[in-house]
């Protein structure tokens, strides 16, 4: 069979798309499941379009190490389900209204192990994580400037490094070990 090179292109700008959008929103598997579907006719994706895919959304994000192997699983999750997934997400809209991103993954990975739309369904929606309230507000601040200081340069790091000790010290942040070592404090 003849590598699908329009096809791979799209179907990965729509996964990175999606990933750099907001990636608490379900509903942008929709646009990935039917990017892949129009360019792979609705038929299953097959593997080596599945490995050229998923690294070149690897590539793309910049993704290393860990983080590479995680996330390019997960892209190989959508892409296998791509075939099936539009009814399961219809099936949940219908079901729950609004639902995450991990939700609908959550469906792929149902949908890949074989289960019913009912059960895929049923399955997310009695494992459903109630919010991100679990992360308050300021791990989620401590989180972000960890990754803000990983991503800048010298003046600006030093700044953010700065920021990060300032808030520390006035109790608006907890700092764990592994960032207090990474930032230097």
């Amino acid at each position: 069979m003849k590598a699908n090179i329009t096809g791979r292109t799209a179907v990965a700008n729509a996964i990175s798309s999606a990933l750099y959008s907001v990636q608490s929103n379900g509903i942008l598997m929709v646009e990935i499941a039917s990017t892949a579907n129009r360019h792979f006719k609705g038929e299953e994706i097959p593997a080596d379009d599945i490995t050229a895919i998923a690294n070149n959304v690897g590539d793309s994000q910049g993704w290393k190490g860990k983080t590479l192997t995680a996330r390019v699983s997960e892209v190989r999750v959508i892409l296998r389900a791509c075939d099936k997934l539009p009814k399961y997400l219809e099936a949940m809209k219908k079901a729950v209204g609004d639902y995450s991103w991990h939700d609908a993954m959550k469906l792929a990975r149902r949908a890949n192990k074989g289960d019913s739309v009912a059960a895929a369904v049923a399955f997310v929606k009695n494992n459903k994580v109630t919010s991100q309230s679990s992360v308050n507000p300021q791990g989620r601040a401590a989180g972000a400037l960890s990754q803000l200081y990983g991503s800048v340069k010298g003046e600006r790091r030093d700044a953010v490094r700065k920021a990060i000790k300032m808030l520390k010290d006035a109790g608006v942040i907890k700092v764990s070990d592994a960032m207090a070592e990474k930032v230097g404090l």
